[in-house]
């Protein structure tokens, strides 16, 4: 638990990583957790088996997320991270139809994986490369944010249903992704504004990292760009220097 609290205080990068997993997972469990909710009652009566068939759509989801880690070890895992976020905000249009169709409620299901698993693969991708010499560390303090944010998201939704139907459900659980994606975009903007755009451009990739024009890392600019910026003593904590 040391371990937890040391990171999230000292580590920005991980901080804002285990902020967007917490409200990420809180979303994925509002719809895992609550979607037998509406489909075992009227009009749907549905059983459990029945709905445990949605499992498939949410895997066909999940398995299209694979080039997420290769487009983030390309340095995108950034840009990766915001339009899987956008794509889960997106879902919960299709999520709160369960009580009138089952096919766009499918269709939810399909976009909600594929963004939840994006971000999660981007997200251990970004921790690990930031704290190599203790990753199991990292990661095991990482998933317990993951495993916070989908007990929250499963008992609050369950709340929420049985006070205001699937309707409101669907609302809390859109507002989860509405959260993690602006805990991104704030990270984001306070990065620009330490090194630059976050756009890439020669010499420059996804990460604001300084390169050689063909994607190799230009370690003398960066170090340059730290010490113009930050002083000597600094570290950048926030971002992804890999070589390619």
């Amino acid at each position: 638990m040391g371990s937890v609290v040391t990171l999230t205080l000292t580590n920005r990068l991980f901080r804002t990583r285990a902020l967007i997993t917490l409200f990420l997972f809180a979303s994925f469990g509002a719809l895992w957790s609550g979607m037998a909710l509406p489909l075992s009652e009227e009009p749907w009566r549905l059983s459990t088996t029945q709905i445990g068939l949605f499992g498939i759509a949410g895997l066909v989801g999940a398995l299209g997320a694979i080039g997420a880690g290769r487009w983030a070890d390309q340095g995108k895992a950034q840009r990766v991270t915001g339009a899987s976020l956008v794509v889960l905000l997106l879902s919960w249009v299709f999520n709160a139809q369960a009580t009138h169709s089952l096919v766009l409620l499918v269709v939810g299901v399909v976009a909600l994986d594929f963004a939840v698993q994006a971000v999660h693969v981007s997200s251990q991708n970004l921790i690990v490369a930031d704290e190599p010499e203790s990753a199991g560390r990292t990661i095991g303090s990482y998933m317990v944010f993951y495993s916070l944010g989908s007990a929250a998201g499963a008992v609050s939704t369950t709340m929420v249903f049985d006070a205001a139907g699937w309707g409101a459900a669907s609302i809390l659980g859109g507002a989860y992704a509405f959260v993690a994606l602006i805990v991104w975009t704030v990270d984001r903007l306070r990065t620009r504004n330490t090194l630059g755009s976050w756009e890439p451009r020669p010499g420059r990739d996804d990460q604001g990292v300084h390169t050689d024009g063909q994607g190799r890392l230009d370690h003398g600019s960066v170090v340059r760009g730290v010490v113009r910026r930050h002083g000597s003593q600094s570290r950048i904590g926030h971002v992804t220097c890999r070589e390619q």
